[in-house]
């Protein structure tokens, strides 16, 4: 197993178990790295993300975002099988493939307001 700094036992257990798919087999896996000097990366990151996802449903395929994976962020091995620059970080990861079936859309309760701030 890589050495992407766990501190969990759950996740060690469950990163190590090898009936456990992190990556779900999908075809697409898109690691997002920010470069240094980015104002706000863990937002540009999010938003780069959302908007695959949102891009990918439009062309019938699933998306899922990977956060339990980021820690691979951490590991210079994997860092430099990809060639990434030293100073840069991983900030998203997004998974895309075809869906082995379609759930539809999901049920949504009705909107319920919090409180008015005046």
């Amino acid at each position: 197993m890589r050495n992407i700094g766990l501190s969990s036992p759950f996740l060690e257990g469950e990163l190590t178990n090898p009936q456990y798919n992190l990556f779900y087999d999908a075809p697409a896996t898109i690691f997002i790295f920010t470069a240094p000097g980015i104002l706000t990366p863990g937002t540009d990151a999010s938003l780069a993300a959302g908007n695959m996802m949102l891009a990918s449903s439009s062309l019938g395929l699933g998306s899922c975002y990977i956060g339990m994976a980021l820690g691979l962020g951490k590991d210079r091995d994997f860092m430099n099988e990809l060639n990434v620059p030293d100073d840069h970080i991983l900030k998203g990861i997004v998974i895309l493939g075809y869906p082995k079936s379609d759930s539809g859309p999901s049920q949504r309760a009705d909107p319920q307001t919090l409180s008015w701030i005046y």
